[in-house]
């Protein structure tokens, strides 16, 4: 699991941006896409996991928020990529998709707010982590904006985590990590 935390920079950037290449086109490929991308939501959940476990105590950021926002979106996307193959709608074509338009759209925006909200996550808790104090957005902008620019900006911000990771935990934040994970 540490190898998983702690992959370089180069490592995941391969990962997200080559690996895709490689699918075989057919029917499978919808299964190579949902086996990627939950093995990517996997990775970033256990990241923040750890930063969580490391942040000052004044620090207020919601991991169970987190959890649940990720879960939904994940469990939405699966189900339109096993469902209808994914959608591409225009404003030429939004008829074709009927009722479900009330649906996707709404869904669709839900997954942009835990897209962001997960960017702020991990942007506070690195800054909040390297400052030891409650940081605000001023502090934390520039990573959300290379977070956002995903994953060119991996090449700065991994780095960082991997610092981050590096450091041992202290026996409260054991203790604090100990009990979080028995609550959830």
């Amino acid at each position: 699991m540490d190898k998983l935390l702690r992959i370089r920079h180069w490592q995941i950037f391969i990962y997200l941006l080559f690996v895709p290449a490689f699918f075989p086109e057919g029917d499978n490929q919808t299964y190579y896409q949902i086996v990627w991308g939950l093995l990517f939501v996997f990775w970033i959940i256990k990241v923040d996991e750890q930063l969580y476990f490391r942040l000052p105590t004044r620090v207020n950021l919601n991991f169970n928020f987190l959890l649940i926002n990720i879960f939904i979106s994940a469990t939405y996307l699966i189900i339109i990529f096993l469902t209808v193959g994914g959608y591409n709608i225009t404003d030429e074509n939004y008829q074709d998709y009927g009722w479900k338009v009330w649906i996707y759209l709404p869904m669709h925006l839900y997954c942009f707010f835990s897209f962001f909200y997960a960017i702020r996550f991990t942007s506070k808790a690195i800054a909040s982590i390297e400052n030891n104090k409650n940081v605000d957005i001023a502090y934390y902008g520039t990573y959300m904006a290379g977070l956002f620019f995903f994953p060119i900006e991996i090449w700065w911000i991994q780095p960082k985590i991997n610092k981050i990771l590096r450091t041992p935990l202290t026996e409260t934040e054991d203790d604090d990590a100990a009990s979080a994970q028995q609550n959830a």
